[in-house]
C-alpha cells in the first residue's frame, strides 16, 4: 500500500516518469511507443504501445505480474497522454476508448543498448484515449479552419533525461499537413513525411524533440472563446441515498453553469444558476450501485471549470443511508453486524462505536 501511495504521488503531484521498476528482484525498463491519429471532428486519438525488458534486453512481455502492474497503473498512462497536450490534464475532455490491452502481433521499437539500433520486441501492452482538442491549452487558431498544435514530449518536460522512443503522427484524409517544425532545432528531424504521416524515430534524448509543432487543417475543430471570469469550485460532494449531492460556489461572474456526473454507462447533468459569491448545493439522483469510480465536473458552456473524482464502494440500495453508509471506503463486516444489531436498545453504545470504527477505517485508507 505504501509503495503505491509513494509512485501516485511521485508520478501524478510531481510528474516524474519512472521507466524501470523491480519485479522479483529483476530491473525492468518499458520501451514506449506513441501512435497520434488526428480526426477531423477536431479530436485526436492517442495510442501508447509498451513492452517490458530488462537491463539486458530480455522481453519479459506476457508475464501475469507485468500485465496486472500495467492495468493496474493504467491511470497514470492516460495522464501521459493528456500532457502530450495540456499541462492541467484536470481541464481537458478525454474518453479511455481501449483500456490496457496485449496485442501478441503488435510491435515496439526501443535503441536497448544505446548504440543507435532499434531492437523490434514483438507484443505490446496497449491503452487508447481519444482527447478533445478544443479543450486542451497546445492549440491555436492559426486563419479559418487552420490551426497550430504543439505535441510536447510530456516525459522529456518532467525529467529531461528521458524521451519517447517512437512516435507516429497520423491524420485522416480531411485533414491537410500545412507545414510541420520541432524545437528545439538542434533535435532530429522525422525519419519519414507523407501528406497524411510523420515519424520520428528518436534514439536518444538529445535527438528527440521536446516539442512538435504541426499546422494543420481541421475542418471540424471548433475553439471555443476564451472563458474570463467565469470561476466556480467543486466544495463538497457527498454520497447520499441513491445519488449524489454537489456543494459548489461561485468565485467570479454570476450565470447558468451544469454540474455533470460521470461514471460506468452514467451521465447525468443538472443546469443552476449562481449569483456573484453565492454558494449551493445540488443533488444529483443516480443509480451507483456497482459504480467503482464517479466523476463529478461543472461547466461553463464547452469550458470545465473544475472537477472532482470519487472512489465508492458497493452499496446495498436496501439499507437507509447512515453515517457509514455515506462515506466512500469499504465497510467491514463487523460494522455490518453493528449496524444489524441496532435494534438493540443501546443507541449511544451504537452511535459511539460506528463513529468510532468509521474514524479507523478511514484512516488505514488514508
Amino acid at each position: 500500500m505504501e509503495k503505491k501511495i509513494f509512485l501516485t504521488l511521485v508520478l501524478l503531484l510531481l510528474c516524474i516518469p519512472i521507466f524501470s521498476i523491480k519485479v522479483k528482484g529483476q530491473e525492468l525498463w518499458y520501451a514506449l511507443n506513441f501512435e497520434l491519429h488526428f480526426n477531423a471532428d477536431g479530436t485526436v486519438i492517442v495510442r501508447q504501445k509498451l513492452h517490458p525488458f530488462t537491463a539486458e534486453g530480455e522481453s519479459w512481455f506476457g508475464k501475469p505480474e507485468i500485465e496486472e502492474d500495467i492495468k493496474a497503473e493504467e491511470d497514470i498512462h492516460v495522464m501521459f497522454a493528456l500532457l502530450l497536450f495540456t499541462s492541467d490534464p484536470k481541464r481537458v475532455k478525454y474518453e479511455v476508448i481501449s483500456h490496457v490491452y496485449r496485442d501478441d502481433e503488435e510491435y515496439v521499437l526501443c535503441d536497448v543498448y544505446g548504440v543507435r539500433e532499434m531492437v523490434q520486441f514483438k507484443g505490446a501492452y496497449i491503452i487508447e484515449v481519444l482527447i478533445y482538442l478544443n479543450t486542451t491549452d497546445f492549440v491555436e487558431r492559426l486563419e479559418d479552419n487552420t490551426f497550430r498544435v504543439r505535441i510536447r514530449d510530456s516525459f522529456t518536460s518532467s525529467d529531461p533525461r528521458s524521451w519517447i522512443d517512437v512516435i507516429e503522427i497520423k491524420l485522416d484524409p480531411q485533414v491537410k499537413l500545412m507545414a510541420y517544425s520541432w524545437e528545439p532545432k538542434t533535435a532530429k528531424k522525422p525519419s519519414e513525411v507523407s501528406e497524411t504521416r510523420i515519424l520520428w524515430v528518436n534514439y536518444n534524448e538529445p535527438e528527440a524533440p521536446n516539442v512538435y509543432i504541426l499546422d494543420l487543417y481541421i475542418p471540424g475543430l471548433k475553439l471555443p472563446e476564451r472563458v474570463v471570469g467565469y470561476r466556480v469550485e467543486i466544495v463538497d460532494v457527498k454520497i447520499r441515498y441513491r445519488g449524489v449531492a454537489v456543494t459548489v460556489k461561485q468565485l467570479g461572474k454570476p450565470g447558468y453553469f451544469f454540474v455533470r456526473l460521470v461514471g460506468e454507462k452514467l451521465d447525468i447533468t443538472r443546469k443552476i444558476y449562481l449569483e456573484e459569491n453565492e454558494q449551493k448545493t445540488v443533488y444529483i439522483p443516480a443509480p451507483l450501485e456497482g459504480q467503482e469510480e464517479v466523476k463529478v465536473e461543472v461547466w461553463y458552456e464547452d469550458y470545465l471549470l473544475d472537477l472532482e473524482t470519487l472512489d465508492l464502494v458497493e452499496k446495498d440500495s436496501e439499507t437507509t443511508p447512515s453515517p457509514i453508509a455515506s462515506k466512500p471506503f469499504v465497510v467491514t463486516s463487523i460494522l455490518v453486524v453493528v449496524i444489524v444489531l441496532s435494534v438493540i436498545p443501546v443507541y449511544g453504545i451504537k452511535r459511539m462505536r460506528e463513529k468510532t470504527s468509521a474514524v479507523r477505517s478511514e484512516s488505514r485508507v488514508k
